[in-house]
């Protein structure tokens, strides 16, 4: 059974509608897991912050997380919720699967 980690983002300042938007990533990244026949071993999500970083807390917990071994792949709801622009070499390096579940073309 694959071991996975989920990773919820928006960018816009948290407020009742920011709640409810990671909810929905969250969600659907759980049916999807449950439907994959994986083991979800962590949620991780950032509220507010830009996908143009890498220094969110949510993500670096996540990455932490697979780098540690405890999860062999990643969830998210499309790339630019990881990041957006080119990929950094250290998420392209996670030694894990990226699955994104609205847009087949990142699973790897």
């Amino acid at each position: 059974m694959r071991k996975a980690v989920l990773y919820c983002r928006v960018d816009s300042p948290v407020r009742e509608s920011t709640e409810s938007a990671i909810e929905n990533q969250r969600r659907q990244l759980e049916r999807y897991a449950k439907n994959h026949g994986m083991e979800i071993v962590g949620v991780f999500e950032d509220a507010g912050l830009a996908g143009t970083t890498l220094n969110r807390p949510g993500l670096q917990a996540m990455m932490n997380e697979v780098e540690a071994g405890n999860a062999d792949t990643v969830l998210t709801f499309n790339r630019s919720r990881l990041f957006r622009g080119s990929m950094p070499e250290k998420l392209r390096q996670l030694p894990a699967k990226i699955i994104t579940t609205n847009e087949p073309s990142l699973e790897r």
